[in-house]
């Protein structure tokens, strides 16, 4: 899927330059790199695993950039710490790896480099073979300053033993700068989390999971103590700032890579806490609590699990009331060709105060609003879904061949008992789709204006 998901950007950037229909110039008439504008690089280098030690000349076993339309995506793994990073940094740091990249390109990449090969026999490398060689691509696209067409290429893939002078001379420095602008990026840059598990061991131990979605609106929560006392439930999305801002006043995201002498997840008073950033960065640290921690823990796991404990309702073991029976959730969305025709509405409960609310999401195209919906705006959601028949569509798969554009349709319904509806189709719609398409679009819309 990764390489699936390189290929369109890739296809799409070639789009957006002309490049499809342009030519490369020749190496006789290349112009200079430093007149020309790099809008595409792609660096991956993977040491084989059963290469020496002594054959990687730093820490990064397994490392890639990658630029696309002012955006930077840095994976340096197989080392310690790993470091990662993606997204859209101020312009100031697209530019100076810009502006670097350019400059080792000039130097180094000028001839093909020891070891190319290709680019049928790269790909038909057999993975026993990859192990012991360090295998290498670059691809690099430049256009002139403002210009559509790429006028330049340079493309190269090949592998050595992990001594390749040429390689490393390009490798060295970008690496440097790359590790640098990684840390700089995860001190500096604005991030959120996109998720957080912490688990610790012992008395009152217990394991816990916070998730978020892309949109920053949906975010879940579960706690298990055993597979007897467990709870799960949607909660409202400040919680992520707030776990955030915890993990910020207790400095919690420094403590990457700490790991207690003799740690074992199965010892009582361990702890092993996980999170990851919507930029990619991600931090880990294993402890026992009291003798081998990080500076300031206690404090954090008290002000951390009472908040998440806070979120679900309490502690573990605290009454809630009973949850409302009938309808449990409903997901429905629509689409063409166009992104802003795309609509999603989505009907489900969050855990707020320690009660399930139901909340209704809207989003078409980028823009996410929302609403939280009362008993009797649920009764009446019920009320029209029984009037509509809409059961009668479970099941339903249509999907008209040969169709290029058009609309497609996905429908999701769910209550306490048990039952479900799932229906779905591209250009084929179930009986009366139109006309209950039109009157859940009317009651949901109506509502998320009234709710202003």
């Amino acid at each position: 899927m990764r390489h699936t998901l390189r290929r369109l950007l890739l296809s799409a950037l070639l789009l957006v330059t002309g490049a499809a229909h342009a030519q490369p110039t020749t190496e006789a008439a290349m112009p200079d790199l430093d007149t020309l504008e790099l809008r595409y690089l792609e660096w991956r280098v993977d040491y084989g695993e059963e290469l020496p030690a002594d054959a990687v000349p730093h820490p990064w076993r397994k490392h890639s950039l990658n630029i696309l339309h002012g955006k930077l995506s840095i994976n340096m793994t197989e080392g310690a710490p790993v470091l990662t990073w993606y997204g859209s940094p101020e312009q100031e740091e697209v530019q100076q790896t810009k502006a670097l990249a350019t400059r080792l390109l000039r130097e180094h990449a000028a001839q093909p480099w020891p070891g190319s090969m290709e680019r049928q026999a790269f790909d038909d490398l057999k993975p026993e073979r990859k192990k012991r060689l360090c295998v290498w691509k670059l691809e690099a696209m430049f256009a002139e300053p403002g210009g559509r067409d790429t006028v330049r290429e340079i493309r190269m893939q090949g592998t050595d033993t992990g001594d390749n002078p040429t390689r490393l001379a390009f490798e060295a420095p970008l690496l440097a700068q790359l590790e640098a602008q990684v840390r700089r990026l995860h001190a500096n840059a604005p991030k959120a989390l996109d998720n957080l598990f912490y688990t610790s061991k012992g008395e009152g131990g217990a394991f816990y999971a916070l998730s978020v979605d892309e949109d920053g609106q949906q975010v879940s929560l579960s706690r298990r103590r055993s597979e007897q006392d467990k709870d799960s439930s949607e909660v409202t999305p400040d919680l992520a700032t707030r776990v955030a801002d915890i993990v910020r006043k207790h400095g919690a995201d420094g403590w990457h890579g700490f790991t207690a002498p003799d740690w074992s997840y199965k010892t009582p008073g361990s702890f092993e806490l996980s999170m990851r950033y919507n930029t990619g960065q991600q931090i880990w640290a294993r402890g026992l609590r009291g003798s081998a921690a990080p500076e300031g823990h206690a404090a954090f796991e008290r002000e951390l699990l009472a908040a998440l404990d806070e979120a679900l309702g309490g502690s573990p073991g605290t009454s809630r009331a009973a949850p409302r029976q009938g309808l449990k959730s409903l997901r429905f969305s629509e689409g063409g060709m166009s992104y802003d025709s795309h609509i999603t509405y989505h009907v489900r409960t969050r855990r707020e105060a320690g009660r399930d609310v139901f909340h209704l999401m809207h989003k078409r195209g980028d823009k996410v609003t929302g609403c939280p919906m009362s008993d009797e705006d649920v009764a009446a959601l019920e009320a029209l879904l029984t009037r509509l028949r809409l059961v009668a569509w479970d099941g339903f798969k249509g999907n008209a061949r040969g169709v290029l554009d058009g609309t497609d349709f996905g429908f999701s319904l769910a209550y306490t008992d048990g039952r479900k509806v799932e229906a779905r189709g591209s250009n084929r719609f179930p009986s009366g789709y139109g006309k209950a398409r039109d009157a859940l679009v009317a009651f949901f819309d109506a509502l998320l204006e009234q709710r202003k």
